[in-house]
Parts: C-alpha cells; sequence; structure tokens
C-alpha cells in the first residue's frame, strides 16, 4: 500500500490495485462483490469456501450475511496480505498452476475495485454489492453422480441411506416462505447483476432458474452473462425450449459436468444418457451457435486415465475447440481424489497426461490444465486413502448393480491392490 489519497475516505491507505489484483497470492474481489447460497440456505464467502459458513438465509437476509463476521474478517486478512483457511482449495490449485475462481474474479469482477477502498477499518462495506449471485435454490437433480452427495442431489436419498448417511430432504432445507423471501430479494438485485451463475442440483430442473431467465427478458436485459454448471442431459423443462432462452442473450457460458464419455460417463453421473449428451452437445451448435461450451471435468481417481482419451475424442468430433476442456480437482469424497492413486499407476497417468499435453492439448490451447493436473497429482501422496477408496466404490457398485472394474478396466487394480491390502 502507498500513502492516502483520494477516493479511500475511511481512512485506508491507497490500495496498489495491479498489486492486490494480479500479483497478491491472498487478494480476491469475491467478499466485496459475492455470496454463494447453498440448497439448505446456509451462506458462504463462495462455492469454495463451502466449509465456512457466514449464516442461513432462512434466518438472516443477504443485507444482513453481507457484513457477518467471517466475511469481515477474511476482507481484512485479504488487505493485510494474510492466507485464511476459507481459501485453502484456491491456494493448493494454484500452486499447481491451475486456474482458480480466485483468479477468475480478480480479472472478472475488477471493476468493482473501488468499494475495496471503501472498507471500514473492521471490515464492513456499506453497500450490498453482488453482481455476482450464484444462489442455488434447492438441491433437485436428475442424476446421482459418484463424486456428488445428497447435499447437492435430491437423487442421492436412496443411496445416502444405504451408506448410512443422515437423510437430507429431497428439496431444500429452508421453508417455502424463506425460498419465496429468497426470490424477493434475488428480484431486487437482478437490475445490478452482472454475472448469474447456475448450479445446483441441476439448476435446468429449478423452476427458480426459470423464472429468473423470464424477469430478466421482461426487463430486457439481456446484457447479463448466464454461466451454467450442467449436467447436459436436458434442454427443455415445463414444455419451455431453455436453449432458445439463452439465444437471446448476449453471453452464456455453459460448464458441462462431464467426466467420462460412454459407458464412463454414464457409471460416474448415475442417471445420465450419453446419447442425450451427444444430442444436445449438437443441438446447442444450432440452436444458440453464439454460447460458448466448455467441458468441466472433475479429475478423480476413477477418471483421470480416461480424460486424455476423452478430450482428444471430442476435439476429433467438434464438440469442444481450442480452450475448450478444463480439469476441476476433486477435493471431496476426499477418498476419491486423484492424488489416491498408488505411486505406480500414478506415474503411469502423468506419463499418460505429459505425452497428450505434447500431442494434442498443446495445439488445443489446453496444455495448462493438464500441465496443472499434473503438478496436483504430484502435490500429494494419499494412497494411504485406498482401503477407504475401495470400500465407498464397492458399497455403491453393489447398490447401483454396477462394476468399476469392468467399466474401468485400466484402473482395476485400484479395487485389487485394496483386496488384498484388506486381506
Amino acid at each position: 500500500m502507498t500513502t492516502e489519497t483520494s477516493g479511500f475516505g475511511l481512512g485506508w491507505p491507497a490500495l496498489a490495485r495491479e498489486t492486490l489484483l494480479k500479483s497478491s497470492r491472498v487478494f480476491c474481489m469475491l467478499p466485496w462483490t459475492h455470496m454463494s447460497v447453498y440448497p439448505d440456505g446456509q451462506t458462504y464467502p463462495c462455492c469454495n469456501a463451502s466449509g465456512w459458513p457466514l449464516g442461513s438465509v432462512g434466518e438472516t437476509s443477504l443485507q444482513g450475511l453481507w457484513n457477518s463476521e467471517l466475511l469481515r474478517r477474511l476482507r481484512l486478512d485479504m488487505l493485510a496480505g494474510r492466507e485464511s483457511a476459507a481459501c485453502t482449495r484456491c491456494y493448493e490449485a494454484e500452486l499447481c498452476g491451475m486456474g482458480t475462481l480466485r483468479t477468475w474474479a480478480n480479472a472478472e469482477l475488477a471493476q468493482h475495485f473501488g468499494l475495496v477502498g471503501q472498507t471500514r477499518p473492521e471490515g464492513s462495506v456499506d453497500r450490498l454489492n453482488l453482481p455476482y449471485l450464484d444462489i442455488r435454490f434447492s438441491n433437485l437433480c436428475n442424476l446421482r453422480c459418484r463424486t456428488c452427495r445428497p447435499e447437492l442431489s435430491s437423487a442421492w436419498q436412496k443411496d445416502a441411506h444405504l451408506l448410512g448417511g443422515v437423510a437430507v430432504p429431497a428439496r431444500s432445507a429452508i421453508s417455502a416462505q424463506a425460498r419465496a423471501a429468497l426470490m424477493e430479494q434475488v428480484r431486487a438485485l437482478l437490475p445490478q447483476a452482472e454475472i448469474i451463475y447456475f448450479a445446483g442440483g441441476e439448476p435446468l430442473v429449478m423452476e427458480e432458474h426459470l423464472e429468473i431467465l423470464e424477469a430478466l427478458i421482461a426487463q430486457k436485459q439481456f446484457g447479463v452473462r448466464l454461466q451454467y454448471n450442467t449436467n447436459l442431459s436436458i434442454s427443455h423443462f415445463r414444455g419451455v425450449d431453455i436453449m432458445k432462452l439463452w439465444d437471446r442473450f448476449e453471453t452464456v457460458v455453459i460448464q458441462a459436468s462431464l467426466d467420462g464419455m460412454g459407458r464412463r460417463g454414464e457409471y460416474l453421473r448415475k442417471g445420465l444418457l450419453w446419447a442425450d449428451v451427444v444430442s444436445n452437445r449438437e443441438r446447442m451448435r444450432e440452436v444458440c451457435p453464439r454460447a460458448a461450451f466448455i467441458v468441466l471435468a472433475t479429475v478423480s481417481a476413477m477418471n483421470a486415465w480416461h480424460l486424455p482419451d476423452f478430450h482428444a475424442q471430442w476435439l476429433r468430433q467438434g464438440y469442444v475447440g481450442r480452450g475448450q476442456f478444463q480439469l476441476n480437482p476433486l477435493f471431496t469424497p476426499e477418498e476419491y481424489c486423484v492424488q489416491v492413486l498408488p505411486p505406480r499407476l500414478k506415474q503411469a497417468v502423468i506419463r499418460k497426461y505429459e505425452a497428450h499435453v505434447d500431442t494434442v492439448a498443446q495445439a488445443s490451447g489446453d496444455a495448462a490444465s493438464f500441465a496443472g493436473a499434473v503438478r496436483f497429482m504430484r502435490a500429494r501422496d494419499r494412497s494411504v486413502l485406498l482401503p477407504r477408496f475401495r470400500d465407498l466404490t464397492l458399497k455403491l457398485d453393489a447398490a447401483r448393480g454396477e462394476r468399476f472394474a469392468e467399466v474401468f478396466p485400466e484402473c482395476a487394480e485400484l479395487i485389487v491392490d485394496c483386496l488384498r491390502r484388506s486381506e
């Protein structure tokens, strides 16, 4: 920081904008522009800080949560250059050279930096400022993905019961009255919205998602950036063609949560029909050709070997183009983390990724993502968790009538190795 100048009238020194946005390891624009509301009403600084609740929208308004104790402390820590435990996921990924929500926010929301200088000495900011909305009204979902949990998928209820988990409501944990109040708050924020992130659950099966799109259209707010995390399994809801609505907006970004193709993709995202995914991808190019498309693949111990093959095939088929295939490291359930791979298999996967970077990903603009995944694999050896990987995988296989080793024969030794360890 430098000496005080005009524009920062609350006693803060003049803030070195470029240093904080581009050079700081800890600064992030999100505490001044965002809060993330999960299906149970718990609200967080962002979706990567889901272990650090600010409070619940079932009990407190968004305005009331805006200056909650944790958010005030986060702002002060970031301004002082102190790391926060709530931001660990971004720190770890960035050390491996991977893109993160932190770096994305600093680039996309830099125009709100003036509000940073209005931070009061105790960390509060007077004006509620949420240009980036992430409100997940429910956990409604049509799939039960291996790497998900019942809090984020209503379809997971049966599996969770079989695994001995605690029952989670099939919709939202907040009351209908609180949900209606939340929608009214969101409606009031729409005129200032710049980016709206729809996730879930599966956002395309939620009434609230359609309601927000229709409100934006009625207000002619076609400049709002719509960003989705969707399983790409459906395109219509309540008789409405969602893709035709997308085509009315200037910027739509579809991040498709696809972790494998064909039978592997269907195993990882139970209930998915791969033919529907392919059909919807092809239809996107016809109905809403301006929409940006990205495969956001979750890298886990199950699919790590397969992902280069998936990427290469979709490039050949023209379903993804330059820079449209991104890898996202899985952190939970921790027994599925790619760092759990045993040393021999991990080294084989790393060699495959390095060859893929040299032969395919470099030319397609996706080299950094695959190289970052390699650094993430090397960062820690967590193979001690292999028995837990085996237990969870075999329990779900039994419940779902599936066999991991048949679907992923290249990784069958994960199960065999664990069986030997348990003997």
